[in-house]
């Protein structure tokens, strides 16, 4: 049951604030925002950071509980994190950049890419079908025990993103893939669209985000999780015994582009921003990102994933877990706001990140649309 726990898992207060508005008085939305936060936080729930962008409230930079538990060192707004499966947006980001440079066009097959990689009907599956979730590929973080097993055993342990697909191989049927006939979420998909970047850019993963995304919107406390390094403490009770464990020094290898940023909710929210107001991307490119495909039979358009995006009614974005961490990445259609959450415990006894996001649009008065994660169903890593 504890290893079923975590393979779920990876999937995906001190006011340190500012705003634009004058949150002083406890009925101001600023003020409630910061009480959604405040009474979020639990302990087994030790810290969020939370960035809102409204056009019509103003700007918040809120945060609440503890980076810390063992020095009790405050979150903060500044506060990094590891920020889960949001990184599959920048990786779908920078196939689109390539795609209007003309590098790489979403009709083409796997099998053109990646010789030293044979994957089951690599000709049949296409670049839409890895952006989308619909190669039929299985997802080796979720849909298998053995790299879990093995990061439990060891969590220093460095992967490549060769040996990731290779486990998502093994226990792929070839008879059950079908390019294009349903949706699966599968992290395989995003580590071989990084492998595919690579090739056709010449350049590394990280160094093109870092040029063509990072830099180029100027996200300055967004960096690439190669090693881990100094960042917010990230917790997760492996033990079943109530108790917080420190994951923040695990490997983060077996993310790679399906899942390996860090950064500060501010950094994310301005990542969000930037692609709705085009300029990372042209609007052709955004139309694309949000090409829906249904998550199930039965299940409309409306609750879709599209190239990196997920729709939830009227919200667009991505969540994201590692272990210890969790974050959301949200753009409400109807008022232009951006809401971004990140947390550093990823427990699943509810959608404790999403929950805020659902709060704080209902503070905002963004109607009974806001919320409809029940019917989506989707695990990130």
């Amino acid at each position: 049951m504890r290893y079923s726990i975590i393979i779920i898992l990876v999937l995906l207060l001190s006011v340190f604030g500012c705003s634009s508005s004058d949150d002083k008085d406890n009925s101001t939305p600023g003020s409630q925002i910061q009480n959604i936060l405040n009474e979020a936080v639990t302990e087994t729930h030790p810290g969020y950071s939370l960035y809102v962008d409204s056009p019509e409230y103003g700007t918040w930079k809120l945060a609440a509980g503890k980076a810390d538990i063992e020095t009790q060192e405050d979150m903060e707004p500044s506060s990094t994190l590891r920020l889960g499966s949001t990184t599959k947006t920048f990786t779908a980001t920078l196939c689109l950049l390539l795609h209007e440079d003309g590098l790489l066009d979403f009709d083409r097959k796997l099998s053109e890419f990646l010789p030293e990689i044979t994957v089951p009907h690599d000709s049949l599956i296409t670049i839409e079908n890895l952006l989308n979730m619909t190669s039929g590929i299985l997802d080796y973080a979720n849909d298998g025990d053995q790299i879990m097993n093995e990061i439990l055993e060891d969590p220093t342990r460095i992967y490549t993103p060769q040996e990731l697909v290779e486990y998502a191989i093994e226990i792929t049927d070839p008879a059950e893939i079908h390019p294009g006939a349903s949706w699966h979420y599968s992290n395989t998909n995003y580590v071989l669209l990084g492998l595919i970047i690579e090739e056709v850019s010449g350049s590394t993963y990280a160094d093109l985000l870092r040029t063509s995304i990072i830099d180029h919107i100027g996200l300055d406390h967004t960096t690439v999780d190669e090693e881990p390094e100094n960042f917010t403490h990230g917790y997760l009770d492996l033990d079943d015994d109530g108790l917080l464990d420190d994951v923040t020094s695990w490997n983060p290898t077996p993310f790679w582009s399906a899942g390996c940023l860090i950064g500060t909710a501010e950094d994310l929210g301005k990542f969000a921003s930037a692609l709705f107001k085009e300029e990372i991307i042209t609007s052709g490119s955004l139309d694309l990102m949000q090409s829906w495909f249904p998550l199930g039979e039965g299940i409309p358009f409306e609750y879709g994933y599209g190239c990196g995006f997920h729709t939830d009614m009227n919200l667009i974005g991505h969540n994201g877990g590692t272990p210890g961490y969790a974050a959301e990445m949200w753009f409400h259609t109807d008022t232009g706001t951006i809401i971004t959450v990140i947390s550093n415990s990823n427990r699943t006894d509810g959608d404790h990140t999403f929950n805020i996001v659902h709060a704080v649009g209902q503070e905002l008065n963004f109607g009974d649309g806001a919320n409809a994660r029940s019917l989506s169903g989707w695990i990130t890593f």
